[in-house]
């Protein structure tokens, strides 16, 4: 511990019985994406900070109780393995490359809360107990969306620019949305009741709440409403990011006219129909297209521009060529495309079938038939 204090700079973690339980190099997803981070588990508290590599000094050091803090495993885009911490005072994202070291950290940071929170209602009179969470507004700290995640308002639908319309984050729900959709503010709990920007639908819990507590008048709590784009059902579709009807889904390169290649994010989902979105986080899809009656060929370009991907072809409709980050995913992607478009899905696949009236579970066999919900092979593409 001695050593491990030299090493920190303005706070002192020199503590009786605090003990240090972990330590390793994470990354922290911030605003503008994955940032490398020192992870510090302590029997008490979780720190990461900045390392400098010169001196080998720790800055930038952010300290959270483990009182009440939560922590999950969440998959993320790009590969990546998530650990999803929340509490009362500050929540975050981190991420690892690395599936084993995920649920290592994922298991020990559990651990160690499970032991505090034992240890404190073993030291803590049953009259003097408190409950962890009590479920009030603004009680945990938001984990904040990345700005890279997203293209459009995740309220009205809106897509951003670099000078109309700027991205903001709800300090409630951590969505990223537009100025107008973040007009109105709110006292926070973890923020000690400071009023903070908030998105339309936090606000009008927030009006819920206060009317049913009778804490401020109705008529001085009206949101501000604002203009919502329309879109296709089908675009806006919540079951793309349901991971039982998702066969595959991460981020390619789509090449447009003059070869241009532009960055998005696929879904296939287990009915066989194919959603295209600028953002992993986007609500709405940019198009959608039923994968049924289309022919499904590899793309493969060799030299020194080496280019592995595949090709969504059917006569009369727009070509449609996506590039791979590795050959292995453009077979698997490949394999998955020919299947659906067979009204099949492929071994591998252990989720559900999704149809718009319900749901039906997938069995174990080679190939599955899809549903009869299948809608019949049409371009729906809106793009």
């Amino acid at each position: 511990m001695m050593e491990l204090q030299k090493r920190i700079e303005g706070v002192n973690i020199l503590k009786a019985k605090r003990l240090i339980l972990k330590e390793g190099k994470l990354q922290k997803m911030c605003r503008k994406g994955p940032q490398d981070r020192v992870i510090l588990l302590f029997s008490d508290m979780l720190m990461y900070a900045r390392e400098q590599a010169i001196q080998t000094q720790y800055v930038g050091i952010k300290c959270i109780s483990l009182e009440g803090m939560q922590v999950k495993a969440e998959t993320l885009p790009d590969g990546l393995y998530g650990i999803v911490i929340q509490s009362k005072s500050r929540s975050f994202l981190l991420c690892t490359d690395k599936e084993k070291e995920q649920k290592q950290w994922v298991d020990s940071i559990a651990d160690v809360v499970f032991n505090a929170r034992k240890k404190r209602l073993e030291t803590t009179p049953g009259r003097d107990r408190k409950p962890t969470t009590t479920g009030q507004f603004g009680e945990m700290a938001p984990v904040w969306t990345p700005d890279s995640n997203v293209s459009m308002c995740q309220t009205c639908f809106q897509e951003f620019s670099f000078v109309r319309r700027r991205r903001h984050h709800c300090r409630a729900c951590g969505k990223v949305i537009c100025a107008g959709c973040s007009s109105n503010t709110a006292p926070l709990l973890y923020l000690k009741n400071d009023h903070a920007r908030v998105c339309n639908e936090c606000y009008g819990i927030y009006i819920k709440r206060s009317k049913l507590n009778k804490l401020v008048a109705s008529t001085s709590l009206q949101p501000k409403q604002s203009q919502k784009v329309e879109v296709p059902g089908r675009l806006k579709n919540t079951s793309v990011h349901d991971e039982r009807f998702v066969v595959l889904s991460g981020f390619m390169m789509e090449v447009g006219k003059f070869r241009k290649k532009n960055k998005r994010w696929l879904v296939l989902r287990s009915d066989g129909v194919l959603f295209s979105y600028k953002g992993a986080n986007d609500p709405v899809a940019a198009f959608s297209l039923p994968i049924p009656g289309y022919k499904i060929e590899e793309h493969a370009k060799k030299g020194d521009d080496v280019e592995y991907g595949f090709k969504i072809r059917r006569e009369g409709a727009r070509e449609l060529t996506y590039i791979c980050d590795d050959e292995e995913t453009a077979t698997k992607w490949t394999d998955g495309l020919r299947h659906c478009s067979q009204l099949e899905l492929p071994s591998w696949f252990k989720g559900d079938i999704y149809c718009d009236d319900g749901m039906e579970v997938v069995n174990d066999t080679a190939t599955k038939r899809m549903s009869k919900a299948s809608s019949a092979p049409s371009d729906s593409s809106t793009a």
